[in-house]
């Protein structure tokens, strides 16, 4: 479980450490894991709230013009 901004980075650098190398299944199992200790930890400290709506209409306009 990541309880500090130190234990989150650490975790990053981990999982980035680990991303694109060919690991064993129990490695697998462990960064499977981190990424769920990762993402949980985001969602407390660095919500994303919804977006404004006119900035996702323009957003989406510009999506579509190219």
């Amino acid at each position: 479980m990541i309880k500090t901004k130190t234990d989150y980075l650490n975790a990053l650098s981990m999982a980035e450490a680990w991303m694109g190398m060919e690991l064993d299944s129990r490695k697998e199992e462990i960064l499977s894991l981190l990424v769920e200790d990762i993402v949980a930890y985001e969602e407390v400290h660095y919500p994303i709230g919804p977006p404004d709506p006119a900035e996702a209409i323009k957003f989406r306009k510009e999506q579509e013009e190219g």
